[in-house]
Formats: C-alpha cells, sequence, structure tokens
C-alpha cells in the first residue's frame, strides 16, 4: 500500500481520529486536575492561616501581649516552615516578626486572602496573608508563602506533558 493511499484509509483516519480524542482527554483531564489540586492546597493554606491567627489570638487573650510574645518566639526559634508573623504596633513599626508584613497591617481584622503585592511592591512569590487587630490596638499578621502550591502545580504539569508526549 503506497503512502498516499495509506493515509487516504479509513483505518488510518479512525486512529488519527482516536489519537486525538485521547490527548485531547488527557489534556483536560491534566487541566482538571491541575486546578482542583491546587484549589485544594490554597483552601488548605487558608485554613492553615486562619488557624493559627485563631491560636495566637487566643494566646493575646489567655495570657495577654507577654504569652503572644513568648508563643511567636517559639514558632521563630523552631524556624522552618512557610509561615511568617508580626506584630505591628499601633505607631506601624513591627514589634516583633517579619518587618515586610508591616504594610498588610492597614486591612486589619482580613481572612486569609492571596497577596501578590506589599506596599506597592511586586512580591517573587505570592503569599495567603491575614490580619487580626488585637485588644491593645496592635496589629497580629500571618502569612504563608504559596511556593509549596506552585512546585505541585509545575510537577503535575511535567506529568502530563509526559503523558502527552508518551
Amino acid at each position: 500500500m503506497t503512502r498516499h493511499k495509506l493515509v487516504r484509509s479509513v483505518g488510518f483516519r479512525f486512529a488519527l481520529l482516536y489519537t486525538a480524542a485521547f490527548v485531547s482527554s488527557v489534556a483536560v483531564l491534566g487541566v482538571l486536575v491541575e486546578i482542583q489540586l491546587t484549589s485544594a492546597l490554597r483552601q488548605q493554606a487558608q485554613q492553615r492561616i486562619d488557624n493559627e491567627i485563631g491560636a495566637l489570638v487566643d494566646e493575646f487573650v489567655h495570657g495577654g501581649r507577654v504569652d503572644l510574645d513568648v508563643a511567636l518566639n517559639g514558632r521563630f526559634a523552631r524556624g522552618g516552615g512557610r509561615m511568617s508573623h508580626a506584630i505591628v504596633e499601633t505607631d506601624g513599626r513591627v514589634g516583633i516578626g517579619n518587618p515586610d508584613l508591616a504594610a498588610l497591617a492597614g486591612q486589619a481584622d482580613t481572612a486569609a486572602r492571596p497577596v501578590s503585592e506589599i506596599g506597592g511592591r511586586r512580591l517573587a512569590q505570592p503569599m495567603i496573608a491575614a490580619t487580626h487587630r488585637l485588644g491593645d490596638g496592635t496589629v497580629l499578621v500571618v502569612s504563608d508563602n504559596l511556593q509549596g502550591i506552585r512546585e505541585v502545580s509545575a510537577i503535575l504539569k511535567r506529568a502530563f506533558a509526559i503523558a502527552l508526549a508518551a
């Protein structure tokens, strides 16, 4: 059979159609899985931050600023993790924690939300942050960077690209 006849044959056309359908379905599946996975990971990160804010506010309510400072210093001493914390004083300076988070204090009492810039400066790594105004007027800020979610997304995209190429 010549190449021309092979390409025009019904069997070849069906094989091409089934291959295109398979590649399309894998691509759609990949997009849907990536969207669902990153959405679930973002929700988990938001929940972690809301839980952290809640725990630190409880420290403040039950033991005052001293207990809150002790709790934060304990978290700083353990190191690691992706979370950043700050207590922004009423005058705008950071009393304890990450000074980069001070610009978020103006939006007190916000639930965990995505942040892509701080003080007009675009962040290299987007993050999720939440704030809470404490009883003494200071603002507690907690953030978590989204690097882990971006890494999982990149791995997933590579896996589906490999599946499509195979």
